[in-house]
């Protein structure tokens, strides 16, 4: 069975993440006013989930890494995307400098 440090080798070099748009919502007017961009690890992998594969990161000090394969993933995946001319939000870990 492949470690977490291995999956995450495995997935930083081949860039299988995956980036869901989670909908934000005006509460008065019930529009979507834009898009939460969420990264997901490979489907079926140990890393799947946010946590895992963020922890995972951080624990190996690739997390600025991550954060850059993140907001790679999630621009493509935008323009190939039906979202439309909204507002997306992109988090990313603060690195000390």
């Amino acid at each position: 069975m492949r470690s977490h440090d291995q999956v995450l080798d495995e997935t930083l070099s081949s860039g299988t993440l995956r980036t869901l748009f989670q909908p934000i919502i005006d509460l008065d007017s019930q529009a979507v006013v834009g898009f939460e961009a969420l990264t997901r690890g490979p489907v079926g992998s140990p890393l799947e989930s946010a946590p895992a594969l963020f922890g995972t990161a951080d624990r190996c000090g690739r997390t600025a890494e991550l954060d850059a394969l993140c907001l790679s993933t999630a621009a493509s995946t935008l323009a190939s995307s039906d979202v439309g001319a909204v507002r997306v939000f992109l988090n990313v870990e603060p690195s000390p400098t």
